[in-house]
């Protein structure tokens, strides 16, 4: 969380009560876990596939999602993220 959203949790807390709470604890962990997941997806891309190791890349998420889902994927990933 960062920006103008950090300045307003604290009035949707209040608002939300306890189930704010637990949602915000679980949606955090979920976060931290995709993190996980699309790093893990990065580091085995590039052990499959050397050139993503020499060039680098500017757009990771877009490379995940055209070698996942191909075409599709990549369109998908650029017109959303």
């Amino acid at each position: 969380m960062a920006g103008t959203g950090l300045l307003a949790l604290p009035k949707a807390m209040n608002q939300a009560g306890w189930y704010g709470l637990i949602s915000t604890f679980v949606l955090c962990f979920l976060s931290g876990y995709c993190g996980i997941k699309l790093g893990d997806c990065w580091t085995m891309l590039r052990e499959r596939n050397p050139v993503f190791c020499e060039e680098g890349s500017r757009s990771p998420f877009q490379v995940i999602a055209t070698e996942g889902a191909g075409r599709i994927g990549k369109y998908a990933s650029f017109y959303f993220c």
